[in-house]
C-alpha cells in the first residue's frame, strides 16, 4: 500500500479525489506529496487518515485463489463529502 502525506481538498468531488488521476497528479506535484509504501504482510492491519491520497502498490502473490489477498475497509467518522 501506498500512502501519501497530502489529503485530498475538501472542496474536490468524490469523482476528483476518487478517480481523476490526472488532477490527483498534478495537485500532489503541486503540493509536494511524499509517499510512504506500507508493505505486505501477512494477518496485518493499517489505520491511516483516509483522506490522505492512497493507492495499491504492486502486487506479487503465487497464482491461485488460495494465495490471494483479502481486503477489508471500515470508513469511521465524517471526511469529505460522505
Amino acid at each position: 500500500m501506498i500512502v501519501y502525506d497530502v489529503p485530498a481538498p475538501r472542496n474536490w468531488s468524490f469523482q476528483d479525489y476518487n478517480n481523476n488521476r490526472a488532477k490527483i497528479e498534478a495537485y500532489m506535484k503541486e503540493q509536494g506529496a511524499k509517499p510512504r509504501r506500507v508493505p505486505y504482510k501477512e494477518n496485518r492491519c493499517v489505520l491511516f487518515d483516509s483522506t490522505l491520497f492512497h493507492a495499491t502498490d504492486e502486487l506479487h502473490f503465487k497464482p491461485g485463489y488460495s494465495n490471494r489477498r483479502v481486503n477489508v475497509t471500515l470508513l469511521y467518522g465524517k471526511a469529505l463529502h460522505f
